[in-house]
């Protein structure tokens, strides 16, 4: 099922994997066993090659903590600073109030949100 959030992303409760596509790639989360059926499948039907776990995506460093995910764009800014020659611009602290604490949403609390973007047109 796709998105209604975005076109790019694909949901498959069935199989608990969500896939997001960009041009030729594809970044998938879920259950480790149904990704690999889906790359097998993939892998039969294009000439595709299996890259290995995500290390960045679309400008973003995915680092695997032991309690989730860590995502910046360090790497992202650092080449945009340097592109404008502005490596040596003083900066700012990011706005973000640090004291928030992300945790995972159960099946329920999943379901509401996917409820939510479907509401949501995209752009």
């Amino acid at each position: 099922m796709r998105a209604n959030t975005d076109p790019c992303i694909y949901f498959c409760q069935l199989k608990n994997i969500i896939v997001g596509v960009y041009v030729d790639d594809f970044l998938i989360i879920g259950d480790i066993r149904e990704i690999n059926k889906f790359k097998e499948k993939i892998k039969r039907k294009f000439n595709a090659k299996d890259l290995g776990p995500v290390s960045h995506n679309l400008s973003m460093r995915i680092c695997k903590e032991v309690d989730g995910y860590n995502l910046d764009q360090t790497a992202f800014v650092s080449e945009i600073l340097e592109t404008l020659k502005m490596t040596e611009a003083r900066h700012a602290a990011t706005p973000l109030d640090l004291s928030i604490k992300y945790n995972k949403v159960d099946d329920q609390q999943w379901e509401k949100i996917k409820d939510r973007s479907k509401e949501t047109s995209y752009r």
